[in-house]
């Protein structure tokens, strides 16, 4: 009975240490006033952190990514809206603009999927780029354009999400819709392709820019499920996906998690799309929508490594 005891004592000590150790983390950089920040030459993400529920709950990082093409700029993704005590869209605008050098062009804006929080901007972006054709694939087209819902009406995700629902009457005009699983972006930016990955929701596409070696990841996976470790040992690991170390004595991870809302979401194609994307792309650096690391930057040695050996992957290794 006593050992039984001890091992429930040790587990709660843990949870509290994990709970303390990331509310410490994510409350002290989410009262920083984001800017875009660069992860390589030529290509950049600004973070924002995101209260679902104001007061409620810890703000979740909200990544953008910004990459200097030789046709001009690419934004990836348009993070969350403005509401009462968060200016996010106004805030990624000011950014966006303060990270372009005046007079140079805004080349496209390229959505991942059509998520609250990948568009929450997308309306202020247009107006402050009306050049910029928005990149967004044909299978989200009817979550964008003919009120398709993303999840099931009067559900409990339905329901949490209403506050950011989107009441946009959209240019279509605007919009460049790409089709198949892969294809060239060469137009907007030499060495861009998109690649269809679907399984968080049908339309998702992540962004390959070979010439900065960054693969924009979207949501085909987040580093938001916090694991722990004891000592220090895992702060010095390459996977840069440390969290915070409490005390020295242990160190919280991000890992690789899917988030899927009921009914588009769909876990063996998300499963599916990470393996063989993450496993078969050639990039340097990995961008992800949400990610509780310090380094908000996945590299490809961890990225690959956990796709050769995630059980999940197995069957969809090639030999």
């Amino acid at each position: 009975m006593s050992g039984q005891t001890g091992s429930r004592t040790r587990r709660l000590v843990l949870a509290a240490l994990l709970a303390i150790a990331v509310s410490a983390h994510v409350q002290r950089v989410a009262r920083h006033s984001p800017s875009f920040v660069q992860v390589t030459e030529g290509a950049y993400r600004l973070t924002q952190h995101w209260y679902l529920l104001p007061g409620l709950t810890l703000p979740i990082p909200v990544s953008v990514g910004l990459f200097r093409g030789d046709k001009g700029w690419v934004i990836v993704d348009a993070g969350t809206k403005n509401n009462r005590r968060q200016s996010h869209a106004n805030n990624l605008v000011k950014a966006v603009q303060a990270a372009i050098p005046a007079g140079e062009r805004v080349a496209a804006i390229a959505l991942t999927h059509g998520h609250h929080d990948h568009v929450g901007a997308l309306v202020e972006l247009m107006a402050a780029y009306p050049d910029a054709p928005v990149l967004l694939h044909d299978q989200e087209a009817p979550f964008l354009f003919e009120g398709k819902p993303y999840m099931v009406p009067g559900s409990l995700d339905a329901r949490k999400y209403q506050w950011f629902d989107m009441d946009w009457p959209l240019a279509k005009e605007r919009f460049h819709i790409v089709s198949g699983k892969s294809g060239s972006l060469d137009q907007f930016a030499s060495g861009l392709s998109f690649h269809l990955a679907p399984g968080h929701t049908p339309g998702q596409i992540v962004y390959l820019h070979k010439p900065s070696g960054v693969l924009f990841g979207g949501d085909i996976l987040t580093l938001i499920k916090p694991k722990l470790s004891w000592g220090e040992a895992a702060a010095a690991q390459s996977d840069n996906r440390v969290v915070a170390a409490v005390l020295g004595l242990v160190t919280v991870r991000s890992f690789p998690f899917h988030v899927l809302h009921a009914p588009v979401g769909d876990l063996r194609l998300s499963e599916k799309s990470a393996c063989e994307l993450l496993g078969s792309l050639p990039f340097d650096k990995v961008l992800l929508a949400h990610d509780f690391s310090k380094a908000k930057v996945w590299t490809a040695e961890s990225a690959k490594a956990w796709a050769a050996a995630a059980p999940e992957c197995q069957q969809y290794r090639t030999a």
